[in-house]
């Protein structure tokens, strides 16, 4: 049996031209006046995460795909709000910036994808999924402000961040599956393990990204296996499983099965 990468992979093409078409103003490419990375392993992983999810269930429409790009697109919209400097102080890290012209586009282009994100859900005829999606953003917001505040005062401990962890990439991670298995018209009890699944599994990533102690990505790795075992589909139990071996091997193997 391919492989679930290789498997997805169609689709996830689709996804990404989306991606770039979405991103493509009158003016030209978003890329022109803010530079992204569009293949960070968040970006990669959420849209499969939706279509594995429908297509455990049987389904494939072409709104399958549209969604994925909604999720995607969320990430997005909310990392580059992440990267504007608070008065020009250090966020995420990055060296200090003087530059107000790229602070003023970082936030209109992320509101511009968030605008996107709109769209694309009346597109995809998913708008009642609106109320809790924004507050899939909401949580991720203030995951970002927790996360200012504690640099700026340096009171930061481990249960602060994994609560800006599961704000941050667990609950979007989530949505991701809950998204694919209401659109497959999953029993409800399957969509409650199957945001679990993804929860955990955006907390292995989380972890990763921010390289965190290796006994709690161990933990999450097993209470994701744990719900994957619950997961009725053949097919998408082994997928899961799949998925969740990419992401849990060594980072420079996994950025490689990704990106490959």
């Amino acid at each position: 049996m391919p492989g679930v990468w290789e498997t997805l992979r169609p689709e996830l093409l689709l996804v990404k031209q989306r991606m770039n078409k979405e991103l493509q103003l009158k003016t030209g490419p978003v890329s022109n006046f803010l530079e992204l990375d569009l293949d960070t392993t968040p970006l990669l992983v959420l849209p499969a995460l939706v279509i594995l999810s429908a297509r455990a269930y049987g389904y494939t429409h072409p709104r399958v795909t549209c969604m994925a790009g909604v999720v995607q697109m969320m990430f997005l919209a909310a990392s580059i709000h992440n990267e504007v400097p608070d008065d020009g102080e250090r966020l995420n890290g990055d060296p200090l910036v003087a530059d107000r012209e790229r602070s003023q586009f970082s936030v209109l282009i992320g509101d511009y994808i968030y605008g996107k994100v709109l769209r694309l859900l009346c597109e995809a005829d998913c708008v009642e999924m609106l109320p809790w999606l924004a507050g899939v953003i909401c949580e991720m917001n203030e995951a970002a402000m927790v996360r200012l505040q504690a640099e700026k005062t340096g009171r930061i401990n481990l249960e602060i961040q994994l609560e800006i962890l599961r704000r941050e990439f667990a609950v979007l991670f989530g949505a991701a599956c809950r998204i694919g298995a209401i659109l497959a018209g999953a029993a409800d009890e399957q969509i409650l393990n199957l945001i679990r699944v993804g929860e955990n599994l955006g907390m292995v990533l989380g972890i990763r990204e921010r390289q965190l102690d290796g006994q709690l990505l161990a933990q999450y790795i097993e209470e994701a296996r744990r719900g994957i075992t619950q997961v009725t589909s053949d097919w998408g139990r082994e997928m899961l499983e799949a998925g969740l071996k990419i992401l849990a091997s060594p980072r420079g193997q996994m950025v490689q099965t990704l990106a490959g």
